[in-house]
């Protein structure tokens, strides 16, 4: 179903149908301007002037029978290839001259003077066949004389009864030199070329297919790259290992790449259709099996002509029917959605439909005369499989860079994850920590108030009784100094501001005897700060010692104790209006605030004049929100 937010509009469409049909025409265009007709004209072309069936491994001397312009039948069921001798009479002429076969596709030995020119190899099967041009110089070793010499022999064999040598010239030696150069470079140099080329695509998309099992359109390319290689390559590999007839099996079995392509389609676009790939799979089965049995009648078989016409006709008949199916599959993909990737692939397949019709044409109805000397469908068909490869090879990169991506995301989470349940796992631990502290500061406490607390109240009580002031100011003092003691071991986590004001309300009454006006100022985000235990204390001391020496010695009249938080530390100022400290109480007594101070990590300054007394400790904290303790 077409999805209408994607679909093409009439106007593309129409302009990828004018690129579908313009296309295999500019292409066939470039062929013919590549594919020039040979530069040695017809009228150095020669046909056997004699032909004798035989297997005698020099030219026969008797028996010859004049050529008639039909090639000869070939080999009979009982031999084991075919061998026939042609006599090429040489005109006479004062030229450099040279024997020149354009295409051979079999075993040769070629002899001039008695002597033999050329051997493709051992006359045995599996027979070598040349499929290069080769060019022999005719001029007599003897004298120097390129005038009128004797006969050319040559003794072609095939494994298949087929016996025709095309395109034979007995031309100029530069000339054919030149024409051979340019042949050689066009119908086997840029074949091989493009197969090695479009075979590294292959091995390269399999290598991804190995990587990633879960994109299956890279197997399949890979698979049809492999099948492509092997059927591009019957042509081109001369010396095989194993019988013709087999090699041929395996070309024909090869075909099938075709196949593979549509599968690789419909995996490429996400468009499965199993039951016509099944059919187009049963279909082209049948159809090799019936080329395989075709191909092994006719190499034994004298008519080879006749099933060799058979075959080419089955292929092109199913070759082009499944062309025509992959096209319109690369039709419903642009339907469905157009963008640069469907759109050129789609006119890569006219490329492949118009030079398949013009191959076809060429194959079939010679008699036309199509202009060019060969098929063209095997260059064709690199447009699409080379796109079809950069396009797999662009989406590995972009799906390779999605996965980087994502293990980097999941990385980043995993990272996230465990900083925060290490955190966890620390505030735990530190949990776990002050809950075993404040058990022990509990029992502490309860002992200190059970025990010397109750006796001091005791003491207290007892002195109270009788009329020694000394005596009750000593213990009260006393007991002031085990509550504050008390206060600072409490595991109370509101922080220093519940400590002051407990602090604050004890000192009360001793204040309120002085002539002091005592002002508190505690910011609310000072007084929320969570201390240790031993910094309450310590800042408790120091604030203690700090109000007493106000109240004894700086005969004031205003005290102020103020509380403060900065970006990254606590500050506690405690100010008077007083004429100064003694210098003897002030520094014993600021040593001992000084000492404080530096175990708790702060720092204490003290400035004392005849305005007054200022003491202020900066206490570093935590900038975040975790407990310090």
């Amino acid at each position: 179903m077409i999805d209408r937010a994607e679909a093409p509009t009439r106007w593309q469409m129409t302009v990828a149908w004018l690129l579908f049909a313009l296309a295999p025409v500019v292409f066939l265009a470039m062929m013919y301007f590549l594919d020039q007709p040979y530069q040695v004209p017809d009228e150095y072309q020669v046909f056997p002037s004699a032909y004798q069936k035989s297997f005698a491994h020099e030219p026969p001397t008797a028996g010859w029978k004049p050529s008639t312009g039909v090639w000869p039948a070939g080999r009979s069921g009982d031999e084991p290839f075919t061998s026939i001798w042609y006599r090429y009479d040489l005109p006479k002429t004062e030229e450099d001259r040279a024997f020149y076969i354009v295409f051979a596709t079999a075993s040769l030995d070629i002899w001039h003077l008695g002597e033999r020119l050329y051997t493709s190899g051992p006359a045995k099967r599996p027979l070598y066949e040349d499929n290069k041009p080769i060019v022999l110089s005719l001029i007599d070793p003897q004298t120097g004389d390129a005038g009128e010499l004797a006969a050319v022999y040559v003794r072609m064999m095939r494994e298949y009864p087929s016996t025709s040598l095309s395109w034979v010239y007995i031309a100029p030696l530069q000339l054919a030199l030149r024409d051979s150069a340019e042949s050689t470079i066009f119908y086997r140099t840029l074949p091989l070329v493009m197969l090695g080329i479009m075979g590294a695509f292959g091995f390269l998309v399999a290598c991804m297919f190995l990587v990633r099992r879960d994109q299956p359109a890279h197997g399949w390319y890979a698979l049809m790259m492999l099948l492509w290689s092997i059927h591009t390559g019957h042509e081109l590999i001369a010396d095989i290992p194993f019988d013709r007839y087999l090699w041929a099996c395996v070309s024909y079995a090869s075909l099938t790449w075709l196949v593979a392509e549509l599968y690789f389609v419909n995996r490429f676009f996400d468009a499965r259709a199993p039951r016509l790939e099944r059919a187009v799979t049963l279909i082209s089965v049948s159809v090799v099996i019936a080329l395989v049995s075709l191909a092994s009648l006719a190499s034994r078989d004298v008519s080879f002509h006749d099933l060799e016409r058979t075959m080419r006709t089955v292929t092109n008949i199913w070759f082009g029917s499944v062309a025509l199916v992959i096209t319109a599959r690369y039709w419903i993909a642009l339907r469905q959605r157009f963008d640069f990737e469907r759109f050129s692939l789609f006119i890569a397949s006219g490329v492949v439909l118009g030079i398949g019709v013009r191959d076809l044409g060429y194959d079939s109805f010679p008699s036309v005369g199509l202009p060019g000397n060969t098929f063209y469908l095997q260059y064709a068909v690199l447009i699409p499989l080379s796109m079809f490869g950069v396009q797999l090879i662009r989406r590995f990169a972009r799906d390779s860079r999605m996965a980087e991506l994502r293990s980097s995301e999941l990385e980043r989470l995993a990272d996230e994850r465990a900083a925060a349940l290490e955190k966890t796992t620390q505030r735990l631990s530190e949990a776990e920590r002050r809950r075993v502290l404040a058990e022990e500061r509990a029992r502490l406490m309860r002992d200190m108030h059970d025990g010397l607390g109750g006796q001091l109240v005791q003491a207290l009580a007892l002195s109270e009784q009788g009329e020694d002031p000394d005596l009750q100011r000593s213990l009260r003092g006393a007991i002031d100094d085990l509550r504050l003691i008390v206060d600072s071991l409490s595991p109370t986590e509101d922080g220093l501001g519940d400590l002051l004001a407990s602090y604050r309300h004890r000192v009360g009454k001793l204040l309120r005897r002085t002539n002091f006006n005592v002002q508190w100022q505690f910011d609310e985000d000072a007084i929320d700060v969570p201390l240790p235990a031993n910094a309450n204390l310590s800042i408790l001391r120091i604030i203690q010692e700090a109000v007493t020496n106000a109240v004894r010695h700086s005969e004031g009249d205003t005290l102020r104790v103020h509380v403060s938080r900065g970006r990254d530390h606590l500050e506690v100022a405690i100010t008077d209006n007083g004429i100064g400290i003694p210098q003897d109480v002030s520094e014993r007594g600021l040593n001992n605030m000084r000492v404080r101070a530096i175990e708790i990590g702060g720092a204490l300054a003290a400035k004392s004049s005849d305005a007054g007394s200022t003491v202020r400790l900066l206490l570093p904290i935590a900038t975040d929100d975790a407990d310090p303790r």
